[in-house]
């Protein structure tokens, strides 16, 4: 991906071992469910299962079809937008909310994202 697409999409990919280390920081158990709510390629769902958790009990969601291609097997992958679900509702409760959100400029989101994302943030 060019540092142009980054940019203007935000998505810029957690290592592995930053992964790890905030997995780690995060103390998941062994029954915790894990939702990363912007995956991307999943580094973070990587992290989870190498920390021993079970596949089952690790979700994550993305825009980006082709990023959760990439993401590992077996874990359970939505493709969607964080400010359209609702955990408990859509995905079910979780334990440990891990993540590396995508960073975008205000300017760059469109009027109508922005509008929409400020009137899902103030619902709560």
């Amino acid at each position: 991906m060019s540092r142009t697409e980054q940019l203007e999409t935000g998505r810029f990919y957690t290592p592995p071992g930053l992964a790890a280390l905030v997995l780690a920081l995060a103390e998941p158990g062994p029954d915790d469910r894990i939702w990363d709510p912007t995956c991307g390629d999943g580094a973070f769902l990587r992290a989870a299962l190498e920390a021993g958790v079970a596949p089952e009990r690790i979700w994550g969601s993305d825009l980006d079809g082709a990023a959760l291609e990439t993401a590992p097997p077996g874990v359970q992958l939505r493709q969607a937008d964080l400010f359209d679900l609702e955990p408990g509702r859509d995905l079910g409760p979780f334990e440990v909310l891990v993540g590396n959100p995508p960073f975008v400029r205000p300017e760059r989101i469109p009027a109508g994202d922005r509008a929409r994302i400020r009137a899902r943030v103030a619902e709560g």
